[in-house]
């Protein structure tokens, strides 16, 4: 683990003190508005210019949610009446070359690739999570927005 994972580690740890917590742990939270250093405000900002240039071959997974969809799950966790530890994902990971064929589709861009992307994948599995809804936002929508609102 980094020093940044085992610091979030520490401080759940801190959180399960407390009689009654709810810890969500999010992958990552996109929508209008989120900082423009990650990968997904990029490639929006290079698709509405044309031109989307991807790492490698595009199969890198990873797991979005739409800040919607997250912002729902902590007002579900408020009223849930155990203490509890969960994922707060999207439906499934999408590859990055999903996303860059949503976006070509909204935008017109082509694709081009290069390189090679040693990143590595994330998958979930939420099959114990506590139950705080499920995503409604698909990835599409949230593209949709960006590219429309951003």
């Amino acid at each position: 683990p980094t020093h940044y994972g085992v610091s979030k580690l520490k401080a759940e740890s801190v959180v399960k003190m407390a009689k009654s917590h709810a810890i969500i742990r999010f992958s990552s939270i996109i929508g209008v508005g989120m900082k423009p250093e990650t990968f997904i405000p990029k490639i929006v900002i290079s698709a509405k210019a044309g031109a989307i240039r991807l790492i490698g071959d595009g199969r890198r997974l990873q797991n979005y949610i739409d800040v919607r969809d997250a912002a729902a799950m902590c007002i579900s966790a408020i009223d849930y009446e155990n203490s509890f530890v969960a994922l707060g994902i999207g439906d499934r990971s999408h590859s990055n070359e999903d996303i860059a064929k949503i976006l070509s589709r909204l935008t017109g861009a082509k694709i081009s690739y290069e390189g090679i992307d040693q990143s590595p994948s994330f998958l979930y599995d939420d099959t114990n999570s506590a139950p705080i809804g499920r995503p409604r936002i698909s990835i599409e929508e949230t593209l949709d927005d960006m590219v429309n609102n951003a």
